[in-house]
């Protein structure tokens, strides 16, 4: 069994940790305002896949979260916060997560968010990971939903070292965890390579996706737009090399 702690009991963040609760692993969230008086109130629930996913997760507000505890009563911290909250919770939590020697998960999107944690805590600490395939959001306090595949692709910051180090062995460990918990879950020999692939793709889909109202395939597969999805990826990948 492992201890987590879920930084962000959002809609993906949420939805992973009841599927590791379900599976019997302790997880301990940190929420805010409403929600978290919800958590902590009636519990968490979760519709998936035409399910209820009901738990009575342990949830804390940052400050509840430094006072009660230390770093390394955790197996591993994953932040599963929006990109942009990334700099307010190492302003935070950075000094409290210097204490330890836990990893750190990230599971957000973007580019930006392993560097930042890397340079307050140390790279030797940070795990990259994306989230894949999956949809959630909070409906109402206490109660979320989401959909998809719900995939995790993550790997040692910024590349795989040895293989049979103490990092690897870990991340063997948690992927197995993962999938035992109904959580598809590969490992990465570059995962800096896998979250700069997703950019490009998202960079390249989502904006005319959302413009048009057309799904991936339908965008790739016209050419008026497909020639326009290919030149916006073309310049993210420009734009990655500067």
């Amino acid at each position: 069994m492992l201890k987590l702690l879920m930084v962000g009991a959002g809609g993906i963040g949420s939805y992973y940790a009841a599927r590791l609760l379900e599976s019997g692993h302790r997880v301990v969230l940190t929420a805010r305002g409403a929600h978290l008086d919800a958590l902590v109130s009636n519990g968490l629930k979760v519709h998936y896949g035409g399910r209820e996913l009901i738990h009575r997760p342990e949830a804390f507000s940052h400050q509840q979260l430094v006072a009660r505890f230390h770093p390394d009563d955790f197996d591993v911290i994953v932040i599963a916060l929006k990109s942009t909250a990334t700099e307010s919770v190492v302003d935070e939590l950075g000094a409290w997560l210097r204490q330890g020697r836990v990893p750190v998960l990230s599971l957000q999107n973007g580019v930006d968010n392993e560097p930042l944690l890397a340079e307050a805590i140390g790279a030797e600490r940070i795990i990259g990971g994306l989230a894949v395939r999956i949809g959630g959001h909070i409906v109402r306090p206490g109660v979320v939903e989401a959909e998809g595949v719900a995939e995790i692709v993550m790997g040692e910051w910024p590349a795989a070292r040895k293989p049979g180090s103490a990092r690897s062995l870990l991340l063997e460990k948690l992927a197995a965890a993962f999938d035992g918990s109904g959580i598809p879950t590969t490992l990465s020999d570059n995962v800096r390579y896998e979250l700069w692939r997703k950019l490009v793709i998202n960079n390249g889909v989502n904006p005319l996706s959302a413009l048009t109202g057309l799904d991936t395939r339908s965008l790739t597969h016209r050419p008026e737009f497909s020639r326009i999805v290919y030149g916006m990826m073309a310049e993210t990948v420009e734009a990655s090399s500067r």
